[in-house]
Parts: C-alpha cells; sequence; structure tokens
C-alpha cells in the first residue's frame, strides 16, 4: 500500500476539555505499513469518544493515509445522520401517544376550541366596528340633497337640506288634533287621582309614639296610570278614599304619531329614521281650541294643557278650561310637535319604491376579486336587512349553531353560550344618522358607541389563556421529546411551557387575522407576519444561544 508523504514534524491530536473528553493522544510517528493499517480503527476510536459533543476532530497530518481517510469520512456522516435521526426517533413516539391519551388529547382539543370560540366572536364584533369607523368615514361623501345622483346609489352619503311633511298628521285618540306641517304629533294623556304612598317607621317607636311600624298615607297627584282604590292598602280605623273610573275607551299614557311622507330636500325619509327626530314644542297654537276623544270635550288652557272633567261636562260647556282646582276624576291632555326645519342625513342612499331615499350603512366583508358596483349593491341588500335577519346571521358565526328554538334556548352548547357573553356588550352597528341640525361629516361618527377596550383585551387574554392551558396539558407528557429538539434545548424543563406559549400565541393571532380577511386585508397581513414572527422567534433564540455557546 502506497503511503502519503508525512510532516516531518511530528504532531499530536489534542480532544477537547470536557468532562467526558479523551486525555490527549502522544505524538505519533509517521505511518509505517504495518501501523497504517491500524490508524483508521485508532482514528475511529477517537471519533466515537467525541459523539456526546457532536464534534468530528480534523485528522492530523501525520495520519493522512488512505485508510484514515475512508474511516474518518465515514464516521463523520454516520455521526451526523445519528444526530439528526434524534428528531425523527422523537416523532416516531407520536402515534403511539396518541393511542395511550386519546381521552386526554380529545379534551385538549375541545377546550382549545373553545378558546379560539371566544377569540373568534370577540375579534368578529371589534372588526366591524372598525371596518364601520375607518371605513365608513373615508367613503362617506357629501351631496346635494336637491338633486339626485345615480351614481352614488348604495354609496354612504351625506345629506343637509329642508325637512318638509307634506301629510298632515292626526292623533288617534283625540279627533281635531290635526297637525300640517309637522313631522312627529305627541299626547300625554293623565287623569287627577288619589295616590297611595307606604311609610315604614324604624323598629321599636310603636310603643314609645303609639305608631305602626307600616303607615298609608295618601295625596292626590296627575298621573299616567290609573290606580283601583279596591287594592289600596287601609290602616286600622281609617278608610281608603275613593277614586271613579275612567271613561269607558280613554287611554292614558303618551303616543306618538309620525308624519308618513317627510321629505329632506329631494329625498323621502323612512319612517324608522323620521321616528329619530327629538326637538319636540307646544303645538297649542297648530290645534283648535277644543278636541274630543270618548264623548269628553277637551278645552284649551293657558298652562298648554286641554282639561276635561267628566263627573260635570255642563260646567265645562261654555269654559275654555278650569276655574277651580282640579277634581279628583279631571283627565288632561297635552300635544308635543316636530315642527319643519333644517336637517342632517347620513346614511346610505338607494331607490326603493320609486322614490329615492335612505337604509342604514353596515359593515359588509369585501373580497380581493369585488367591483364597486357589487359591493354598492351589497350594502343596499345588507342595509334592507331587519334586526331579526342581522341576529340570525350573528348566531350564524359558529357551526353548530341552528336556529331551532330547542337549540337555541340550550345553554349547554358552548358556541352558543360564548356568543352570548361575546354579545352582550352594547354598541353601534349601523350608521343611520338624522338631525335637525346644519351637522359636519364627521358628526354622525363621534357619536358612535364604540368597544371598550379594557373588554376587548380581557376576552383576547381569556382566549389565550384558555388555548394555552389546553396546549400544555396535552404537551405535559411528552416534555422530554420536546427537549429533545435542538432549537429548544437551550430552554431546559421550560421547553414545554415556551412551546404551548408559541402554539396559543400564534393561534390567536391567526384567528385575528381570519376575521379581518374580509373586512380588511392589510390589518389581516400584519397580524399573519405576528404570526410568523411569533413562530420563528424561539427558534431563532435557540440558535443564537448555540451560536454563541459554541
Amino acid at each position: 500500500m502506497v503511503l502519503l508523504q508525512a510532516s516531518s514534524k511530528r504532531t499530536s491530536l489534542q480532544l477537547p476539555t470536557s468532562a467526558d473528553a479523551v486525555p490527549p493522544m502522544q505524538s505519533v510517528a509517521p505511518p509505517t505499513k504495518a501501523a497504517g493499517s491500524n490508524a483508521g480503527v485508532l482514528l475511529a476510536q477517537t471519533f466515537t469518544a467525541q459523539e456526546e459533543d457532536s464534534e468530528i476532530p480534523k485528522p492530523d497530518d501525520s495520519l493522512l493515509s488512505a485508510p484514515a481517510l475512508l474511516s474518518y469520512m465515514v464516521t463523520s456522516t454516520s455521526s451526523k445522520l445519528m444526530h439528526k435521526s434524534a428528531g425523527f426517533a422523537s416523532m416516531a413516539i407520536i402515534p403511539t401517544y396518541v393511542k395511550q391519551n386519546w381521552g386526554l388529547l380529545s379534551f385538549g382539543c375541545l377546550v382549545f376550541i373553545c378558546g379560539s370560540l371566544i377569540l373568534w366572536f370577540n375579534e368578529i364584533r371589534s372588526v366591524k366596528m372598525d371596518t364601520l369607523l375607518s371605513r365608513g368615514l373615508s367613503e362617506c361623501e357629501s351631496i346635494d340633497a336637491d338633486k339626485i345622483h345615480e351614481d352614488t346609489r348604495g354609496c354612504l352619503v351625506h345629506v343637509v337640506g329642508q325637512t318638509l311633511g307634506t301629510t298632515p298628521v292626526d292623533d288617534p285618540q283625540f279627533s281635531g288634533a290635526v297637525v300640517h306641517n309637522c313631522l312627529k304629533l305627541q299626547s300625554t294623556v293623565e287623569v287627577y287621582e288619589w295616590v297611595q304612598t307606604v311609610k315604614i317607621n324604624p323598629v321599636g317607636r310603636e310603643g314609645a309614639d303609639k305608631k305602626a311600624p307600616i303607615q298609608y298615607t295618601f295625596h292626590k297627584e296627575w298621573t299616567t296610570c290609573h290606580r283601583n282604590s279596591l287594592q289600596f292598602q287601609r290602616s286600622a280605623g281609617k278608610p281608603s278614599p275613593d277614586n271613579p273610573r275612567l271613561p269607558r275607551g280613554l287611554s292614558l299614557g303618551t303616543f306618538t304619531s309620525v308624519c308618513k311622507n317627510v321629505k329632506l330636500g329631494a329625498f323621502t325619509l323612512p319612517e324608522d329614521m323620521t321616528e329619530q327626530f327629538r326637538n319636540f314644542e307646544p303645538a297649542m297654537r297648530y290645534l283648535p281650541p277644543t278636541v274630543q276623544a270618548c264623548g269628553l270635550v277637551f278645552y284649551a288652557n293657558k298652562d298648554g294643557y286641554f282639561y276635561s272633567r267628566p263627573s260635570m261636562r255642563s260646567m265645562w260647556s261654555t269654559r275654555a278650561g278650569p276655574s277651580v282646582e282640579p277634581v279628583v276624576g279631571d283627565v288632561r291632555t297635552r300635544f308635543l310637535c316636530v315642527p319643519q326645519g333644517v336637517g342632517t342625513a347620513v346614511a346610505v342612499h338607494c331607490e326603493k319604491d320609486g322614490v329615492e331615499t335612505f337604509l342604514p350603512y353596515r359593515a359588509i366583508p369585501r373580497g380581493c376579486c369585488t367591483t364597486p358596483d357589487r359591493d354598492r349593491q351589497r350594502l343596499i341588500e345588507e342595509g334592507g336587512r331587519s334586526p331579526q335577519e342581522l341576529k340570525a346571521t350573528d348566531q350564524d358565526l359558529a357551526p353548530c349553531m341552528e336556529t331551532s328554538s330547542m337549540t337555541l334556548s340550550c345553554c349547554c352548547c358552548p358556541c352558543k353560550t360564548i356568543q352570548r357573553v361575546c354579545n352582550k356588550e352594547v354598541v353601534t352597528q349601523e350608521i343611520y344618522y338624522i338631525s335637525q341640525e346644519r351637522d359636519p361629516i364627521e358628526k354622525p361618527f363621534e357619536w358612535v358607541v364604540p368597544r371598550s377596550s379594557t373588554r376587548v383585551w380581557m376576552f383576547r387574554a381569556l382566549g389565550w389563556l384558555v388555548c394555552y392551558v389546553s396546549v400544555l396539558a396535552m404537551l405535559a407528557r411528552l416534555n422530554a421529546e420536546v427537549v429533545a429538539i435542538h432549537e429548544f434545548v437551550v430552554y431546559g424543563n421550560w421547553a414545554t411551557a415556551v412551546l404551548s406559549a408559541v402554539v396559543s400565541t400564534s393561534a390567536a393571532a391567526l384567528v385575528i387575522s381570519l376575521a379581518y380577511l374580509c373586512y380588511n386585508p392589510s390589518q389581516s397581513l400584519k397580524w399573519l407576519c405576528a404570526m410568523a414572527v411569533v413562530i420563528a422567534l424561539p427558534f431563532f433564540v435557540g440558535r443564537v444561544k448555540d451560536a454563541i455557546t459554541a
């Protein structure tokens, strides 16, 4: 066998000075034919002693014979393969682990799904609110109230103009109570009656002050609720006063009538938008001096009320109001109205039944391939849905929710329970604004009731904690296998906790990203990047620590 030329200078092979290291070898003479056959064996034994440190020493120049080189290549390759196969060996126990702990894994997956649902219902509500404010304010445009533009149909518009009630408004209970050129008419009917109050005396005073622990007193007042005197509680030795019956057919309380056709410039306001007007003022100047209801004549008085005395109708026939103090049984009513004037509307412009009107603006998902015309049509369709349909849609956010009454009333369904808890907060879900002032375009968005940031982060923390506990429980018996992962060796006994935190945090980021996907793709991409950073961070830290240690 031909030997390679060795260096004239003798060298020695020095091993690492660790606890398990092999003592350094003595100087070796240049290999001969006799020694050449044993050089590969000696070098292989040296490398075997270093497998725990995963470092293969370079062969000395004095041992560079052909058998030594061949032995070095085989030993180095096999050592690297054994090091990489450690991960595959740990993966091989997963099927066995699943068979032995299928109950724990099933329960852990169920808890993990519950945590994900908490995150989903919390985030989808926040996403809709954020989209409603950001997208709505950026897309809203001001238009002229006296001109109709077909290209603004299906868009959120800001309209300022003059309101006009084209039809008279009458009260359903009083004949003659008809007001022209107003938007709403409100009547409040009251009766003058005895009202009982209860006074509770302190315990122990009955003997000193001769007072009963409970005393019943009576006083007279105008009230919108009739009290039957037969139900009065009577004190010992004292009779209770009597209230006369109400005139047959007369209803007490407050009643509001809305004009059937209200204009805002060239637009027609829907009835539910007209009902939002609240600027009432006395309507006596628009009414005749007398009105009638249930056979009674009510006379206008200077205090703004119309009075009637059922027990003495002849006394009131020539009077324009009571000349003396009211008596028990008298009835009065007051009329208020919302006059015409300036109005501001912010809503979705649409055409319905041949008239130009408005619909509520609600957040809709938008895909990457949708067209502006399609988005406008979807805004109109979403605005035309009733509150019951919107509630049914929220319930369909989870696949296990059904619309049957039996399932809806069942609180054992985790999806239904979580959805009810997360949606219990009252927030603004649409832009449907009307006022009787000249408001700027930003005013409706300032009146929006947003979600509480404390509540949002509380549900995020709760969802993340549920996911974390479930993952930690499923990985608790795999601590040795997790620690065996090369990048997680540096975490030691905390490797399982770190991996559980990574899985739960990345899952939370993924849920938030999916919630934003169809409403705000750019925000969804940000959360996807955050998920990638969370996944890569522990591996990056592990490699950096390995590099520093090496």
